[in-house]
């Protein structure tokens, strides 16, 4: 299209694939670089694709600089992170970086590449689930697949089965996969996993078989239940790839109000990630009656849909929403499990506290709800809030050392005091803040020291400390 004859549609697709921002638009974009109708669109597009390599090659080269073994793992997740804000246009990148020489290299890139939920991946995960040999960029990769909801790689779910460190996650994704019938002639084979010892087999197992159980009862009739030509042209114009159609049929859609509500639900199981944040956007856009709905599909049998719910609602900060986000803290699949933590960080009902400090007990949810917690900032999380001062991660040490100082309990003086000797730079900042906050001067003699910090923003954070608390340079270090 940036060689069409008419000067306006190559406009319009410069516009789109700048908006994109596609690797694999580059080589065009440099040919059109001599249209003077699209040179400034081509140059500021090369510019922006060259600033996301860049970003993504530097964090990945930070990456492999960690040579502690104990940091490596912590330091993948800070990578997935920094970068998974890029989205849809990291997608290339990171599909190169999956044949990288590290091996955290890859495990990081599939971890991306599954929360992007871009069905260009696909191929290059199922590659490395047959290929790599690592176990780690296996289970990743497993996992990705699974978030994905792909079909084609359904014969490799079934080999992984028998593989200890593989099965849990093969069966979740068995159970992710939008084409159900694809498993159908397994279904004895999942008929006798219903009985597995794992708890996790088994249920994943009883999800495909009620799955295909009620695809036998519905004997192929997916035409019933429509509502119109109008609906039918707005929700094929939902997945179509050109973005501004799709955000052109979510407002659509979102104005015919309940009577498109049903079928929008049902695309939330749409196996392409972007076709279901386009059914979400326009169910958002139908207001609080979709609500009660929404907290239905919360319960859905398609994690996909009970993902998207959860979103919804927290999206629409419908204080209705609080009590079964607050029960989908504790949902199977760990991806609807953040959403819901992301959702009610969105409503912030202070109901969802207990839920909350529940979680920090969940591996998967531990960072995201230490931060929510702090943004409530209730006071039944302080006890939980210092365990995790005191724990392992890195993240939720980062978050609870700030939250206590907002939450301002007395109990956490001596958890903070404690802090401040942490290795991490910035959760040794909080603290210090939090300390100040408190107002207890018992903190000076431990904040002295922090004068001559490693770290200039500790430093500076020290000194107003010590300023608020009363504490003067002539006093004795």
């Amino acid at each position: 299209m940036l060689r069409h004859p008419d000067a306006e549609a190559r406009l319009t697709a410069a516009a789109i694939l700048e908006h994109l921002l596609d690797p694999r638009s580059a080589d065009a974009f440099v040919d059109a670089i001599g249209d003077p109708a699209l040179q400034e669109t081509a140059v500021r597009t090369l510019k922006k694709l060259g600033l996301i390599r860049e970003r993504i090659d530097q964090t990945f080269g930070g990456l492999r600089a960690v040579e502690d073994s104990s940091q490596r793992e912590e330091a993948r997740m800070a990578a997935v992170i920094e970068l998974l804000g890029i989205g849809r246009p990291s997608v290339e990148i990171l599909i190169e970086y999956l044949e990288d020489d590290d091996w955290l290299v890859r495990e990081a890139a599939a971890d991306l590449l599954g929360k992007i939920g871009d069905i260009r991946a696909v191929e290059p995960l199922m590659r490395r689930l047959k290929q790599d040999r690592d176990t780690g960029v296996k289970e990743i990769s497993l996992k990705s697949l699974g978030l994905i909801g792909d079909a084609r790689p359904v014969d490799l779910y079934l080999d992984a089965i028998p593989i200890r460190p593989l099965r849990v996650f093969a069966m979740e994704a068995l159970a992710k996969v939008k084409n159900v019938e694809v498993l159908g002639p397994h279904v004895a084979f999942f008929e006798g996993l219903k009985n597995d010892r794992d708890g996790l087999v088994s249920y994943n197992a009883g999800v495909i078989v009620d799955k295909l159980k009620a695809l036998a009862v519905q004997g192929g009739d997916r035409q019933a239940d429509r509502h119109g030509d109008r609906i039918d042209q707005l929700l094929s114009a939902l997945q179509d790839e050109n973005e501004a159609l799709r955000d052109h049929a979510a407002a659509s859609l979102g104005q015919m109000g309940l009577e498109a509500l049903p079928r929008l639900i049902g695309l939330l199981a749409d196996e392409d990630a972007v076709v279901r944040e386009a059914a979400t956007s326009a169910i958002v856009r139908i207001g609080p009656a979709a609500v009660q709905e929404l907290i239905e599909a919360v319960q859905d049998d398609s994690w996909a849909v009970r993902e998207q719910a959860a979103s919804a609602l927290g999206k629409l900060k419908d204080p209705r929403g609080v009590e079964p986000l607050i029960r989908a803290l504790k949902d199977k699949d760990g991806a609807v499990r953040s959403s819901a933590v992301w959702a009610l960080e969105r409503i912030g009902d202070s109901r969802a506290v207990p839920g909350l400090v529940e979680a920090l007990m969940d591996g998967t949810l531990r960072e995201d709800a230490a931060r929510v917690l702090k943004k409530i900032g209730d006071v039944r999380a302080v006890e939980a809030l210092i365990e995790g001062l005191l724990g392992p991660n890195w993240m939720v040490r980062r978050h609870a050392a700030e939250a206590l100082g907002k939450i301002g309990d007395p109990r956490g003086v001596a958890p903070l005091i404690e802090a401040l000797k942490d290795e991490d730079w910035l959760v040794r900042r909080n603290a210090a803040e939090s300390l100040a906050r408190l107002g207890d001067r018992r903190a000076v003699a431990s904040l002295v020291p922090l004068l001559e910090d490693e770290n200039g923003m500790v430093q500076e954070t020290v000194e107003g400390a010590l300023a608020s608390l009363g504490w003067k340079p002539t006093e004795s270090r």
